[in-house]
């Protein structure tokens, strides 16, 4: 991305794909609309991140998506937790390709993300299923993520923030 925006200054401003500042975000991935609630209003939270929609999430599932596209990565009835989910877009493409996926956040960050994954996964036709899972980092995770293990493992945009920090 940095390199791309090099060439194209346009490109390398914060935040080139997505508007943090609107409700939804819209993009179409495996032949499905998908449309990825946020909430704005959330970031002005110390530490919270994963309420809106970063440009590095985008990439990753449109790369995701060109990959099994081509046929460099088979998801289809793989297993793939996905750790940071925030909105749940990355998750969402990789169900949409026939993935078993597992989305994992902090618990108050669990609502926005299975409202939309019930939203995007509804579909009769899809391969693959997503749910969601409360996952806190240094604590011991929902055995269904370890059970069996995962064939992959998706992060993007994550962050630590101290507890010192959120006080």
């Amino acid at each position: 991305m940095l390199l791309w925006g090099l060439q194209q200054p346009i490109f390398s401003k914060p935040n080139a794909f997505v508007h943090q500042s609107s409700l939804s975000l819209r993009l179409d991935a495996f032949g499905h609309s998908i449309n990825i609630l946020q909430s704005p209003s959330s970031l002005m939270t110390p530490g919270v991140t994963g309420s809106v929609m970063w440009d590095s999430g985008i990439v990753l599932g449109k790369f995701l998506e060109h990959a099994v596209d081509s046929e460099k990565l088979l998801l289809q009835g793989k297993k793939v937790a996905e750790l940071g989910s925030g909105c749940g877009l990355v998750g969402c493409i990789a169900a949409l390709s026939g993935a078993q996926v597992t989305l994992t956040d902090l618990p108050d960050r669990l609502r926005l993300l299975k409202k939309n994954v019930d939203t995007n996964l509804n579909s009769s036709d899809m391969l693959g299923s997503g749910m969601v899972s409360e996952l806190i980092w240094g604590e011991d995770p929902d055995p269904d993520i370890l059970d069996p293990l995962p064939n992959y493992v998706t992060g993007n945009t994550m962050t630590f923030a101290s507890l010192q920090f959120l006080l």
